[in-house]
């Protein structure tokens, strides 16, 4: 492990500890949201993050595939597409899929999504990333993955969203986000946002490739030839104009923007902070270790 890698760990351990602080003292007597949604919850310190019991099954229109889905036939090596939830994980899946053809997974059993669209088969090796919240383990197998990064701001909302309705495409009330349940829940996914993506900067077993979403939705195609790329499996230009064609997929909450002043003043301005400080360390992670890749 490089120094620049031991210095993330320690940053990471560092947060981790605070983390936990402000999930225990959100734990002392209070719930992280309504009771009737209580089971949906993740928990962002271990475990299982994406459960999606009590979801309401989505089957709308299913897209058109631009290039037909199937199984690798051939083992395929364990590459992750890791983000906090809210960050698009299902979005760019949709978009992997159309492009390469095979299909994704997950470590989550996600029975509420379109089984045409997301089957879910436990078969690792046979899809092509596997989507999850959780930091890395050496017991995973993973050999590189993708980082996906939205700002925290709309991740932390768009989460919200998915857990009050219990639907991968629904906004809650805007009563909801004035609520206890809001203020408990922000302060939780808060204290995560930075940590997950310096731990995952520090992973030690390979390469690392970091999207932005908010990259990957002005500038679709460049973003998806470089995944393409990273993951091994480049596509023909032909492809990737289908693919922005057929970029919506079957899960699009309706855009909204977000509302800052629904985050508490102190929040706001540490979410801020910590945009600023993994920029920092991301562009310090690129130059180092990815900057010849695309050239």
């Amino acid at each position: 492990m490089t120094a620049f890698k031991i210095v993330i760990t320690i940053m990471a351990l560092a947060l981790l500890a605070a983390s936990i602080t402000a999930f225990t003292e959100l734990s002392k007597g209070s719930i992280l949201i309504t009771k009737s949604a209580q089971n949906t919850e993740p928990q962002l310190i271990g475990g299982k993050e994406d459960i999606d019991k009590g979801e309401i099954l989505i089957k709308s229109g299913r897209p058109k595939d631009c290039t037909p889905l199937h199984f690798s036939p051939v083992a395929l090596p364990h590459i992750a597409l890791v983000s906090v939830p809210g960050s698009g994980n299902t979005w760019v899946r949709h978009l992997i899929q159309q492009a390469t053809g095979i299909y994704t997974g997950s470590i989550y059993n996600e029975t509420k999504l379109d089984q045409e669209i997301f089957p879910n088969d436990p078969k690792n090796n046979s899809v092509i990333v596997t989507k999850r919240h959780t930091r890395w383990s050496e017991k995973n197998g993973i050999t590189k993955a993708i980082l996906l990064v939205r700002t925290p701001f709309d991740a932390i909302v768009a989460a919200f969203n998915r857990i009050d309705t219990k639907n991968k495409t629904e906004t809650a009330p805007k009563k909801r986000f004035l609520s206890k349940d809001w203020e408990r829940f922000v302060s939780l996914r808060s204290s995560y946002w930075l940590y997950h993506g310096v731990t995952w900067l520090a992973f030690p077993f390979g390469p690392i490739h970091i999207v932005r979403y908010e990259e990957l939705k002005v500038n679709l195609k460049d973003e998806l030839r470089k995944i393409c790329i990273f993951l091994g499996h480049p596509v023909s230009e032909k492809t990737l104009d289908c693919v922005v064609q057929n970029a919506e997929g079957a899960y699009k909450r309706k855009r909204t923007i977000t509302d800052r002043s629904i985050f508490p003043p102190k929040i706001q301005k540490r979410l801020e902070a910590d945009q600023i400080y993994f920029d920092y360390i991301a562009k310090g992670y690129n130059v180092l270790y990815r900057a010849d890749t695309f050239e």
